[in-house]
């Protein structure tokens, strides 16, 4: 009988490159959050938001700060303060 001999296996190579790429789509995400949260802003209230508002909102979520941008759209009664009814809707929960 003739047998081939298998080829050696080799171990799989773990390159040890900077987390450069890694870092970079989170900052990729982050900055998509952000232009999400102000596009969503501008859409319901029809003005820009404040850095301060965008870094708020980008904090709760996307889903959690359409939740509270929903309410407030849908509300009987106009909103006077805007930043601080969504301040007070993320603080109550």
């Amino acid at each position: 009988m003739n047998f081939k001999q298998a080829p050696p296996l080799q171990s799989p190579v773990i390159s040890q490159s900077p987390s450069e790429p890694y870092t970079n789509v989170i900052h990729q995400e982050i900055n998509q959050n952000r232009d999400l949260v102000t596009l969503a802003y501008k859409t319901v209230t029809l003005s820009s938001p404040t850095e301060d508002m965008i870094a708020l909102l980008s904090q709760v979520g996307i889903q959690r700060c359409m939740e509270v941008l929903l309410i407030m759209q849908q509300s009987l009664l106009k909103v006077r303060n805007v930043d601080g009814f969504i301040k007070k809707a993320i603080r109550e929960n």
